[in-house]
């Protein structure tokens, strides 16, 4: 795969997952939020010295879409915990998926892991982009 491809691919994802982080807005975003931002910000800073780790594509790709799952199944709402990412995502376009109450728990486990597993993957990013600028 092109490099150009990897480029457009990864920041439409990023896109597309702070589409969708604040679609579902409430105390879990606010909560999660002492990881979410820096996660964020290394993300961009990582995404816009590509060029330099583009070698490692694999590592690139897991960053990409691992942010994007976790922007999907995040559960949260405005003052109870009554959708997650992809439900809020297709309520936006009128469609009505449901929210499965009784995986709650699964969501929330599995969001962070999800999200610990990214701030992990952006520091190693940062540290290869850091070591290719020597």
């Amino acid at each position: 795969m092109s490099f150009k491809s990897i480029n457009i691919i990864y920041w439409l994802t990023f896109l597309i997952s702070i589409v969708i982080l604040p679609l579902n807005f409430g105390l879990g975003l606010i909560a999660m939020s002492i990881i979410i931002v820096p996660v964020l910000i290394m993300h961009v800073s990582n995404g816009l010295k590509l060029k330099k780790i583009e070698k490692y594509k694999i590592a690139i790709f897991i960053s990409t879409f691992n942010l994007l799952i976790f922007s999907l199944i995040r559960p949260d709402g405005v003052h109870a915990i009554n959708e997650n990412g992809l439900s809020s995502l297709l309520d936006v376009f009128h469609i009505n998926a449901g929210y499965k109450r009784e995986y709650e728990n699964y969501f929330f486990i599995f969001s962070f892991i999800l999200l610990l597993f990214q701030l992990i993957i952006e520091l190693r990013l940062r540290k290869l982009v850091k070591n290719h600028t020597e």
